[in-house]
């Protein structure tokens, strides 16, 4: 495995929360997100084959800009591909807490607007160091998680 994987490998063992700041295009990550967690986020990583999880209890704190109103992000169900990663991603490597915070038409608001969404996106922020984890958006629930469960049970 490249030193550079390695290495991010480590950062994420040795963190308490991941928080990821991205833009949506096209409904989803950008590559370069998307690129990061194929190449850091391997099986050995996520589930060893002894069956040890080796990010389970960390959290993952999402924040994600659209140029689009959060009507079309929900009617063109690109809020629902986003919820769906976030549960795949993170329910299924048994973080213990994922949210996603997202902030609608960022390009296209007042001033004023960014400056609200910018306070809103502190308090996002702030609170993530006061809560312990399973305080946060829990992933107790995760339908990739019960999928994987069933799926091992099965075989």
């Amino acid at each position: 495995m490249p030193e550079e994987i390695v290495k991010e490998q480590e950062d994420l063992l040795w963190a308490d929360a991941l928080i990821i700041i991205s833009p949506v295009w096209w409904g989803g990550f950008p590559a370069v997100i998307k690129g990061y967690i194929d190449r850091v986020f391997t099986t050995g990583l996520i589930r060893s084959s002894d069956g040890v999880y080796g990010l389970e209890g960390k959290r993952a704190y999402s924040i994600f800009t659209t140029g689009s109103s959060e009507d079309y992000i929900r009617i063109s169900r690109q809020k629902d591909m986003l919820y769906a990663a976030n549960d795949n991603l993170f329910g299924f490597a048994k973080f213990s807490d994922a949210e996603i915070k997202l902030l609608y038409s960022v390009p296209r608001v007042t001033l004023e607007e960014r400056k609200a969404m910018l306070l809103d996106v502190n308090r996002f922020v702030d609170r993530i160091f006061d809560m312990r984890p399973g305080e946060g958006g829990s992933t107790r629930d995760s339908l990739s998680l019960q999928a994987l469960e069933h799926d091992l049970a099965s075989h």
